[in-house]
């Protein structure tokens, strides 16, 4: 079991803190825009940016396709906020691509049904974004992500986001640090199509999923079975798109004591170059989204797929791998990153199948 503690307050004023910082880096006086479902996240995220920028410059826009029952909500946090905002019906999109597809007789999937209007959402976005020197919030949490319940290049897409290392049960609390009225912080979310919650759909709660990824703990087997098996099916929706690179069977690499640190590690890097790792670093072998995943305060990412810590690359190789067994004390590396034997090793697997060792 892993020790868990959860500062809200602590978080939030940090939360905030990131978005004025990530701002003044990109995008220094812009507004951001953020899509109001009703719902908590958009209700938080929404929140934290009036907080970090300034209601004036944050842009709230309604996207209902047709008629939208809870719409109420929406215009409730908009008016919490004092937020300037837009409407856009979606309804008329959505209904001209699906009934323009040029499928002669083929049936449009139920998949296209429920993810097109997420897409077109994100469209809408980005075209109100553009137009008013925006950025566009993501409004995805840690919970939803980890067990792939986000549309791909729909809600999941967006420039910065405050809420995907966070999950559900702390998104809740930064909600209420943010004094955000309770039935906006409760809503019960729903997809919107069929009745259902989400919570129907998993087949669990955010409780029970919430505990798992920050405790391991989990009572029910087939329950943890089911989250593992979503988690691995949608990892894709996490990471960058896979790149076909020219210069991926030049790659050199090298299998060195490593957590001892005795010794110095000298690498080789593409055209010949040698580049020398000190002694006292740590490496981590992966690929872009490996070493991304497993990325923490410990570890500074180096170049593409590369993770070392406290050594600052300045240009290594494009990609270092270095083939871990047990003999290089696994064991204590986990303990160091806080991180499960079983998912290490899975991360490791999908590692190594990338570039085909």
């Amino acid at each position: 079991m892993k020790d868990y503690s959860f500062d809200a307050k602590s978080i939030t004023k940090d939360c905030i803190q990131w978005i004025k910082e990530w701002f003044d880096k990109n995008g220094k006086g812009c507004n951001a825009v953020v899509g109001i479902s009703g719902g908590k996240d958009s209700s938080i995220v929404a929140a934290l940016c009036v907080a970090a920028l300034g209601k004036d410059r944050v842009i709230g826009v309604l996207m209902p396709n047709g008629e939208q029952a809870d719409i109420d909500m929406s215009k409730k946090l908009i008016n919490f906020l004092g937020i300037m905002n837009f409407k856009v019906n979606i309804q008329d999109g959505v209904n001209g691509i699906l009934s323009n597809l040029p499928f002669n007789g083929y049936d449009i999937s139920e998949q296209t049904i429920i993810n097109l209007p997420a897409r077109i959402r994100m469209a809408t976005l980005y075209a109100i974004s553009q137009s008013m020197n925006g950025r566009v919030a993501n409004t995805c949490n840690l919970s939803e992500d980890w067990v792939g319940y986000a549309t791909r290049y729909g809600d999941a897409a967006g420039d910065f986001s405050p809420l995907s290392n966070l999950t559900v049960t702390e998104v809740k609390e930064i909600g209420r640090v943010l004094g955000l009225p309770d039935e906006l912080i409760d809503k019960v979310p729903s997809d919107g199509l069929c009745g259902k919650t989400d919570e129907d759909n998993l087949g669990f709660t955010y409780e029970v999923l919430d505990k798992y990824i920050r405790t391991g703990e989990i009572e029910d087997k087939t329950i943890r079975d089911k989250i593992d098996s979503m988690h691995e099916k949608n990892m894709f929706k996490l990471q960058l798109m896979p790149a076909y690179n020219p210069k991926r069977n030049n790659i050199v690499y090298k299998i060195g004591q490593i957590l001892t640190s005795n010794q110095d590690v000298e690498v080789e890097k593409m055209f010949g170059e040698k580049v020398t790792i000190p002694k006292g670093n740590r490496i981590i072998i992966g690929g872009d989204n490996f070493a991304h995943h497993m990325s923490n305060d410990m570890i500074q990412p180096l170049g593409e797929g590369i993770s070392v810590k406290g050594y600052d690359s300045s240009g290594l190789a494009e990609y270092l791998y270095l083939c871990l067994r047990s003999h290089f004390h696994i064991e204590e590396m986990l303990e160091d990153y806080d991180e499960t034997e079983k998912h290490f090793l899975e991360e490791l697997e999908y590692a190594l199948d990338e570039i085909g060792l």
